[in-house]
């Protein structure tokens, strides 16, 4: 059997798998979830502020896509009359490619911690605005923290599937909320991956895990709809999974 044969019949597993995931998302009863609740003021909350959407996204879409374009740029030729300008070739440099790698990180870790201050303030019903989303709750310090709690996450997920895959989806779904935790209580890496730990073992991880596959697939249809559907999924989604956050949150302090 051929390698393209064995890739293929992986990526249609995975489908598979996802969907069969996703059905089950959608006719679980969930016990600890506040499914229809959280969805509902997600899309509530993007509906009544949806004209700050859309100038809000189109800026982290560009601010996200920044190290892919300085990455282009430095693996391109520029032709200017009377000048070619080749700009830094990545294949010549490892450093270049471990600068790109830091600033991917610091980026996200931007884009990160600005939804997430959006979608807490919001249910918080504080008025949001372009200039106080990007700069409340952002620092050196809480970027720092980011990319590191985002290092730590990533490695143990990565053992986990190492081991066996099912263990790194375990630790992938209970580790989930530090970004939240980070975020909203400002705790540094390694205190928001633990209380992460602490309010997903106080419930069913299952849920989490399905409640994560039916936020995806809602991103999957606004993709679908000529990627303009992602305008209103993205911020829904986000909005409803940090209303969960908060409802497993007080459940766990309860």
């Amino acid at each position: 059997m051929s390698q393209s044969v064995i890739k293929s019949l992986v990526v249609l597993g995975l489908l598979l798998a996802w969907f069969i995931f996703l059905v089950i998302a959608l006719i679980r009863n969930y016990k600890n979830i506040p499914k229809n609740e959280s969805l509902r003021i997600g899309w509530q909350m993007t509906l009544k502020n949806f004209s700050f959407f859309i100038p809000f996204l189109i800026i982290q879409c560009i601010v996200f896509h920044i190290p892919e374009i300085i990455t282009s740029l430095a693996t391109e030729q520029f032709k200017i009359p009377g000048l070619s300008l080749e700009v830094f070739p990545i294949d010549k440099a490892s450093a270049y490619t471990w600068i790109m790698f830091v600033l991917k990180l610091i980026v996200m870790a931007f884009v990160a911690t600005s939804f997430i201050s959006t979608a807490l303030s919001l249910l918080d019903n504080k008025k949001v605005s372009l200039q106080k989303v990007f700069t409340d709750r952002i620092s050196v310090k809480n970027i720092l923290f980011f990319v590191i709690a985002c290092l730590i996450y990533k490695l143990l997920v990565v053992l986990g599937l190492f081991i066996l895959v099912i263990p790194g989806i375990i630790i992938g779904v209970m580790f989930s909320l530090w970004p939240f935790f980070m975020v909203d209580k400002g705790y540094g890496p390694i205190k928001s991956l633990i209380e992460s730990l602490k309010t997903v073992q106080g419930i069913n991880v299952w849920d989490v895990f399905l409640f994560i596959v039916l936020c995806s697939a809602i991103n999957v249809g606004g993709l679908l709809a000529l990627g303009i559907g992602l305008f209103v999924t993205i911020p829904l989604t986000l909005i409803a999974f940090t209303q969960v956050y908060r409802q497993l949150t007080m459940s766990s302090q309860a």
